[in-house]
C-alpha cells in the first residue's frame, strides 16, 4: 500500500550527519521517539527530504524555518492543519535538542555491535576485483538487513516493560540480605576488570588500597529503569547496583526464511555490552523438545506411558532426576510429560532413546556449546544460545528441514552497486522426518494450551496458534521460552550475568514467569504490525493422522498391562471402545455412518 511504501522510505532515507531514518532523526535532532513529536517539529523533519543539507536544522536555521512553514501550508492545503493552528506554529521558532548519536545509542545497538563483527570478516575475505578490501566505515557502503524496525522497537519496548517490573520484584525480594552486598568478592570478577581497578592497578596500588578507594564516594552515572541518573555513590556500590541488574535477551525470525525480525542482547548497551543472544547458558527445559524428537525418530510413540517414579543412575555418580514441584507418581504419556515438563520422565526417554543418539541429533541442529553425554542432558544441562534455540526450533515448523538465521540482506558499494546479496539459506537434507516435525510442533501447542505456557492463553488471552516451551536451571539461574507460531520463531532469555544473581524461588525464577511474559508483550504488539498482524490467522495445519497419534491423556493414575486391562479399569465395554474409535475415525471422514454402525 501507499502507506507501507512511504513507511519503507522513511525508515532508510538520510537526513544528513551520517544519520538514516526518521525515528533516528528525530532522536538526533529532538531527542524524542517520532510518536512523541510536536507537529511543527515534524514538518521540520519532512521538510528535509528535500535536501538534508540545504533544510538542515542545525546547519542551515533559516532555510530550515522556511521550509517547515512550506510544509505547514501544504498540511493546511491537505486539512491536517486548519490555518489558525498552521499560522500559530508558523510563528514558532525551531527549538532543538540536538545530539549526535554515539554507537551505543539509538535503534538495536546489540545487533549493530554484532553486524560490525561480521562485516569485518566478510571485508577480509570478499576484496575489491582489485585486490583492496573494503573499509566498512569510511568506504561509504550501504548495509541492507532483515530487521524489521517496528518488530526491533516492539522486542525492546517489551523487554523494558516487563524488567522494569521484574527488577522491582527481585530487589524486593533479595532486600536487605543481598549475598553480593555482604560478600562484595562474589562480584569479583566485575570489580578486577572495572576501569576503576585497572587504572589504581596500573598506578602500583595493591589490592587493599584499591579496594579502600572503591569504597569513597564520588559522583557517578549509574543505570536504572527510571533512566540514566548522576548519584554519589562508592564506585564499588555502583558495581554492585549495576551486578545485581537482571539481563535479558530476545531473537525473533521468520520461520520460513530465517530473517532476523528483532535483535535484543540486553539491557543497555550503553552499561551492559556483553550480547545475549550468543552468548551460552544451559538450556533447561526448552533441550527437551530435542530428546523428544529423536525418541520418536527412534520409533517411541508419543502415547508410550512412562512412570513418574524417582529412578537412581548409578553408572552416572548416582545421578537423580527430581520434578520441579517435587511431586512423583501415576504415569506420564510421552507427550503429558513433554506438556508438564516432567524431568522422571525426560531421563526416562533419553535414556531408552540413547544419549549419544539425542548428541548426535544436536550437532546436526549446530548446537556448538557444551552437550555432555549425561542422562541430566534431558533436563538442559547443555549449554546453547538464544540464536542456536530460534534456528534449531525452525526444523520443527519447517517439516525438518534447518533454517539458519540471516541478517544482511545485500550490500551496496557508494555507487549504489549490490556487491552481497543473500536469501533464505535451509539445508538440503532434512533433520529430522516430517512426521517426527509434525508431530513436535503439535506436543509443543500443547505445552501452551494446557501445559507449563498456558498462562498465554489464561493469562494472555491468545487465541492464535502458537507452540512453545518454557525453561528454567537450576536454582533458578536461567529462565527460558521459546515461542512458535506459524510464521514466526522468537526466543527470549532472563538471568544475572553471574549465576547467583537469582530467585531463590521457583514461582519466580521460572522460565514462564521471567521469559514468557517478554515474549507475551512482544507478540501483543506484532499482532498490532501491519503486515505481521495478518500472522494471527495463520495456522499450523497440523494433520489429523497426527492428532489421532496424540489421541492420549497427557497423565493416568494407573498402569494398564493390555486392552482388557484398560477396559476393565476404566469401565468401558469392547464394544463402547470400538464405537469410541470409529466415532473418531468418522469425524475425519474416513468412514460412512453406516459403516461404523
Amino acid at each position: 500500500t501507499k502507506s507501507e511504501i512511504l513507511q519503507l522510505y522513511l525508515n532508510t532515507v538520510p537526513f544528513g550527519d551520517n544519520t538514516y531514518g526518521i525515528e533516528t532523526a528525530s532522536l538526533v535532532f529532538f531527542n524524542k521517539q517520532t510518536s512523541r513529536l510536536l507537529p511543527q517539529e515534524s514538518a521540520v523533519l519532512v521538510g528535509m527530504l528535500k535536501g538534508n543539507t540545504d533544510y538542515n536544522p542545525a546547519r542551515n536555521y533559516d532555510a530550515s524555518l522556511k521550509r517547515r512553514n512550506i510544509v505547514l501550508t501544504q498540511m493546511v492545503r491537505y486539512e491536517y492543519l486548519n490555518e489558525s493552528e498552521a499560522d500559530s506554529l508558523m510563528n514558532l521558532e525551531i527549538k532543538l535538542n540536538y545530539r549526535k548519536l554515539q554507537h551505543d545509542e539509538g535503534p538495536a545497538p546489540y545487533l549493530r555491535a554484532h553486524l560490525a563483527r561480521e562485516l569485518r570478516e566478510w571485508a577480509r575475505n570478499n576484496p575489491r576485483p582489485d585486490g583492496s578490501k573494503y573499509n566498512i566505515y569510511t568506504d561509504g557502503l550501504k548495509i541492507y538487513t532483515t530487521i524489521d524496525y517496528e518488530l526491533q522497537v516492539a522486542a525492546e519496548e517489551a523487554i523494558r516493560d516487563h524488567l522494569s517490573r521484574l527488577q522491582k520484584e527481585f530487589d524486593a525480594h533479595w532486600k536487605n540480605n543481598e549475598p553480593w552486598k555482604k560478600n562484595p568478592m562474589l562480584a569479583r570478577k566485575e570489580i578486577l576488570n572495572s576501569r576503576f581497578y585497572e587504572y589504581l592497578a596500573r598506578e602500583g596500588l595493591s589490592h587493599e588500597e584499591i579496594i579502600k578507594m572503591m569504597k569513597e564516594p564520588s559522583i557517578r552515572h549509574v543505570f536504572t529503569w527510571q533512566g540514566e541518573k548522576e548519584m554519589k555513590i562508592s564506585a564499588l556500590d555502583s558495581i554492585l547496583h549495576h551486578f545485581q541488574m537482571l539481563q535479558a535477551g530476545l531473537i525473533s525470525l521468520e520461520s520460513r526464511t530465517g530473517f532476523v525480525k528483532a535483535w535484543v542482547g540486553g539491557i543497555n548497551y550503553k552499561y551492559f555490552k556483553y550480547d545475549h543472544v550468543t552468548s551460552y547458558r544451559q538450556a533447561g527445559s526448552t533441550f527437551k523438545p530435542f530428546v523428544y524428537a529423536e525418541a520418536l525418530e527412534k520409533g517411541i510413540s508419543p502415547c508410550t506411558f512412562y512412570a513418574n517414579d524417582s529412578v537412581v543412575y548409578e553408572d552416572y555418580d548416582n545421578w537423580t532426576p527430581r520434578n520441579s514441584d517435587r511431586s512423583y507418581g501415576g504415569y506420564y504419556s510421552m507427550q503429558g510429560a513433554l506438556t508438564h515438563s516432567v524431568n522422571t520422565v525426560s531421563a526416562k526417554i533419553i535414556m531408552e532413546t540413547g544419549i549419544r543418539n539425542v548428541t548426535n541429533l544436536a550437532k546436526q541442529l549446530g548446537f556448538k556449546g557444551d552437550i555432555p553425554e549425561v542422562p541430566s542432558l534431558a533436563l538442559g544441562t547443555g549449554t546453547v544460545s538464544l540464536y542456536e534455540l530460534a534456528r534449531a526450533y525452525s526444523v520443527f515448523l519447517n517439516k525438518g528441514y534447518l533454517v539458519n538465521p540471516v541478517i544482511i540482506r545485500r550490500i551496496e558499494d557508494q555507487k549504489g552497486n549490490v556487491i552481497f546479496s543473500q536469501g533464505p539459506e535451509i539445508s538440503t537434507d532434512t533433520i529430522i522426518s516430517k512426521q517426527t516435525a509434525e508431530l513436535m510442533t503439535a506436543m509443543l501447542t500443547h505445552v501452551v494450551n494446557r501445559g507449563t505456557a498456558s498462562s498465554l492463553r489464561t493469562v494472555y488471552g491468545f487465541s492464535e496458534d502458537i507452540a512453545g516451551k518454557t525453561g528454567t536451571t537450576q536454582n533458578q539461574t536461567d529462565g527460558w521460552f521459546v515461542g512458535m507460531t506459524p510464521d514466526l520463531i522468537t526466543a527470549v532469555w532472563v538471568g544475572g550475568d553471574n549465576p547467583v544473581v537469582r530467585f531463590r524461588s521457583i514461582t519466580y525464577g521460572q522460565g514462564a514467569y521471567m521469559a514468557l511474559p517478554i515474549f507475551a508483550r512482544y507478540m501483543q504488539k506484532v499482532y498490532r504490525h501491519p503486515v505481521y498482524r495478518m500472522s494471527a490467522d495463520s495456522r499450523f495445519n497440523i494433520p489429523s493422522e497426527i492428532q489421532d497419534m496424540l489421541a492420549c491423556p497427557d497423565f493416568r493414575e494407573e498402569e494398564y498391562d493390555s486392552l482388557l486391562d484398560m477396559l476393565e479399569k476404566t469401565e468401558e465395554s469392547i464394544g463402547d471402545f470400538i464405537r469410541r474409535i470409529f466415532r473418531r475415525k468418522t469425524r475425519r471422514g474416513e468412514k460412512e455412518e453406516s459403516e461404523v454402525e
